[in-house]
């Protein structure tokens, strides 16, 4: 306490306590990071733990006289700029830092020559113990017990990747579906989650939709869960607002209404896209049905299903549109509710991408050749369909 003489005893006590915990981080620093530096801790046995000041070297720089590693001296800072009208600088010797002169006398003069170089032990036990610990593993999905979900990322137009993936989800839920009953385990029900963006940017997206409404069709319950992606939520906007909606065409949309025979030139006018609307609407038939009636999110046990990942600081039942279609920059850099995980699409990437608490199986099938599937179980397993064959 301030105003009171530490006793002798408690002197004694905090000494010990500094040696013990020095002698702790020297250790640790010897045996964990592989430093020789154990020379440097008998060195400051009789002189303290910190290394020796630097030597006192004094310099003269016009009127006034500096100390070199060590306080400055009195008077300002020389001044390096040339005085207006003045002749140039005269280049220098080159500045040697914390080195002693020719023949000066250095307390350092013991330190053997294949001594290790870089920050003081002391600096180093400092940035030790403040290194952050490994991240821990990301927890592992676990959906309803009762189901074998597939979640199919952006397909985007690409009709031929779609039909090969679903072959080889098929014929992974039938092996799979063997081996349980072989093992006398429950049999588990196939349930498909398909992300999203199943028009644009590919040329074929009309018999991307035929598919789909075919598994609609031959799909009991909810074995078929289509939730709707940005490019659908634009393809919807378009129909119902021409003009405010024609930023569509410029990121995949053209390529869609190719797909139904509908043209459109490099600038249309606003009578223009108006008929190109009425011409996709009366196109689509029932593909536009089933355009509406896809969903934004959709959960099975600790798992969320969503195209473009969640709001992490918003519960689950206030999640804004904005944020399941067209993401939000939050979303990447913070970890979802703990014990969920997110699997989601729409942030492309040559392979799949796993961060805290998602799992982004969007692989740019239209230009990479390569649409993947989550297959989630009792395990987890990636499946992919390339454009040279599935595996």
């Amino acid at each position: 306490m301030k105003g009171k003489a530490t006793n002798p005893a408690t002197r004694k006590l905090i000494t010990l306590d500094f040696e013990i915990i020095r002698n702790i981080i020297v250790n640790l620093l010897n045996n964990v990071a592989k430093l020789p530096f154990s020379w440097r801790a008998c060195q400051s046995e009789s002189r303290g733990f910190p290394p020796p000041a630097a030597p006192d070297r004094r310099e003269i720089c016009g009127r006034h006289e500096h100390r070199r590693g060590g306080v400055r001296g009195p008077g300002p800072r020389p001044s390096r700029r040339r005085p207006p009208g003045g002749p140039a600088a005269r280049p220098g010797p080159a500045r040697r830092r914390n080195t002693p002169e020719e023949g000066e006398e250095t307390s350092r003069r013991d330190i053997p020559p294949d001594a290790p170089r870089g920050p003081h032990p002391s600096r180093r036990a400092v940035r030790f113990l403040r290194r952050r610990p490994p991240a821990p593993p990301a927890p592992q999905p676990r959906v309803a017990a009762d189901r074998r979900i597939y979640a199919v990322g952006d397909v985007h137009g690409r009709s031929d990747l779609l039909l090969r993936l679903l072959e080889t989800i098929l014929a992974d839920h039938t092996a799979r579906t063997r081996a349980e009953a072989q093992a006398g385990s429950p049999a588990r029900r196939l349930q498909l989650v398909l992300l999203g963006d199943y028009v644009d940017r590919g040329d074929h997206a009309r018999e991307v939709l035929d598919m789909l409404a075919t598994l609609r069709a031959d799909t009991r319950d909810d074995g078929l869960v289509l939730l709707r992606g940005n490019h659908e939520a634009a393809l919807l906007s378009f129909l119902g607002n021409p003009a405010g909606g024609a930023a569509w065409l410029t990121f995949g949309g053209r390529q869609t209404l190719g797909s139904y025979g509908i043209t459109l030139g490099l600038h249309p006018q606003e009578a223009d896209l108006a008929t190109a609307a009425e011409a996709l609407h009366a196109a689509l038939g029932p593909h536009l049905g089933l355009l509406r009636e896809t969903t934004l999110m959709h959960r099975s046990g600790d798992v969320i299903f969503a195209h473009a990942g969640i709001a992490p600081d918003l519960p689950l039942s206030a999640q804004p549109e904005q944020a399941l279609l067209w993401g939000r920059s939050r979303f990447l850099e913070m970890p979802p509710p703990e014990g969920l995980v997110v699997v989601h699409g729409h942030y492309d990437a040559p392979e799949p991408v796993t961060g805290p608490g998602r799992i982004c199986i969007d692989t740019g099938a239209y230009y990479t050749g390569r649409l993947t599937a989550l297959r989630l179980d009792a395990e987890q397993a990636l499946l992919h369909a390339d454009a040279g064959g599935a595996r």
